[in-house]
């Protein structure tokens, strides 16, 4: 009888909160399961301008990939400046969601933001928590060489990724892995445990609510928002942090050194293999020549081959075909 009850239970209703491409799996997933979830709207930042416009014309703006989504799927779209504010709080208030779920946001949601749904508010959170709470996880995680990456699904608390966890899965973290492919697996995986977890709170498995553990405040680690300075490649360091840093920052913000003065962001870094061509007498940051694509570097210990770089206000390229066009006298050295 509890079954049967179940398939005529109306959908629950879901108001999603997002900004980044991060949610848009989940998104998608939603929207697969009618029966089960409809959209009860989504919120997402205020269009921004993008680009620097004509001179003496307005900037275009831009929206965000979630609100993109929003607009698609014919939804309710709310651009708050700010999520406390009373006059959007009735305004969402008003959408009656069930249940709230929180991907990439960008910014903390108050008590009352999160009290509207009276089953309360829940977040993605692409790492294995409580470790790397805060902005950065998956950037910090590739560049400081976790051996796996993870997500995190928790009640969300008014203090920063500090709620109690309700499921939690991981992937392994292989060299050479960008953050923005990483970002993409962790995304799906993410959406795949937040589709579990609502069919539970919203009574739709029978095997009923999920536990809820709180997190150890003494094993949490922070993940900041990167700085450029972070992102500047430090070439007395080894070969292999060398590479997971342009790894990290691939594509934001973007690890980068200069050469004769000019900013050059590097994207597409591994290990080199050249052996003794980056010992002896070479110095971090010279140049030793180019192997294929590549241009190879010496590092504080072994070689780092760069496959993509970019001079500032120019195109993405090669690292070769840079490297044909600066002709780098030999012992030149990236700074």
């Amino acid at each position: 009888m509890a079954q049967a009850e179940g398939l005529i239970r109306p959908p629950a209703r879901v108001l999603f909160w997002g900004g980044a491409r991060f949610g848009i799996p989940f998104l998608d997933a939603l929207a697969k399961l009618p029966a089960e979830f409809t959209m009860a709207g989504v919120v997402t930042v205020p269009d921004r301008p993008a680009g620097r416009g004509r001179r003496g014309a307005p900037r275009p703006m831009r929206s965000s990939p979630v609100a993109g989504w929003g607009r698609a799927a014919g939804v309710a779209v709310l651009q708050p400046a700010a999520a406390g504010d009373p006059e959007f709080l009735r305004e969402a208030g008003a959408l009656e969601p069930d249940v709230a779920v929180v991907a990439a946001y960008g910014m903390i949601l108050p008590r009352p933001a999160l009290n509207l749904p009276p089953l309360g508010s829940f977040n993605i959170h692409p790492s294995l928590l409580p470790a790397l709470r805060g902005a950065a996880p998956v950037q910090r995680a590739i560049i400081e060489g976790h051996p796996e990456v993870g997500v995190t699904i928790i009640r969300m608390s008014e203090k920063l990724d500090a709620g109690p966890v309700l499921a939690q899965a991981s992937l392994p973290n292989p060299p050479g892995t960008t953050a923005e492919t990483m970002l993409e697996e962790l995304a799906r995986l993410g959406a795949k445990q937040m589709i579990g977890v609502l069919r539970r709170v919203t009574g739709r498995d029978p095997a009923g609510p999920p536990a809820e553990v709180e997190q150890d405040e003494g094993a949490v680690t922070w993940a900041p928002k990167l700085t450029p300075s972070e992102a500047r490649i430090d070439w007395t360091r080894s070969a292999s942090e060398i590479a997971r840093l342009v790894a990290g920052c691939d594509p934001v913000p973007g690890s980068w050194t200069t050469f004769r003065g000019v900013r050059l962001r590097c994207l597409g870094a591994r290990v080199g293999d050249r052996g003794q061509a980056c010992g002896g007498a070479s110095r971090p940051g010279e140049m030793q020549g180019v192997d294929g694509s590549a241009v190879v570097v010496a590092a504080g210990e072994g070689c780092v081959e760069l496959f993509t770089v970019q001079p500032a206000g120019k195109r993405l390229m090669d690292a070769a075909a840079w490297w044909r066009g600066a002709q780098p006298e030999p012992g030149e050295r990236f700074n």
